[in-house]
């Protein structure tokens, strides 16, 4: 299996690089609106906070939601 690593920038630097105004307002939005970002993979937070957040979005898109089993697994790797 590959393994993919995603260097995060910090939002003054993606400012820099000139991101286009709409992905501007949404990253404001989400500072405004009180966005956290929690790291931890413990099974009870990829079930309690992650994985509801994922069952709702996947029933207002009509697709069928991968099993939380999937998740959790992928949380150990």
């Amino acid at each position: 299996m590959q393994k993919a690593r995603l260097k995060l920038e910090t939002i003054e630097n993606l400012w820099d690089k000139k991101l286009n105004y709409t992905v501007q307002k949404a990253i404001r939005q989400a500072q405004e609106s009180g966005l956290m970002i929690k790291r931890g993979f413990s099974k009870d937070a990829v079930k309690k906070e992650f994985y509801q957040l994922y069952l709702r979005s996947m029933k207002r898109f009509g697709t069928p939601p991968q099993s939380f089993k999937y998740f959790f697994n992928l949380s150990e790797k």
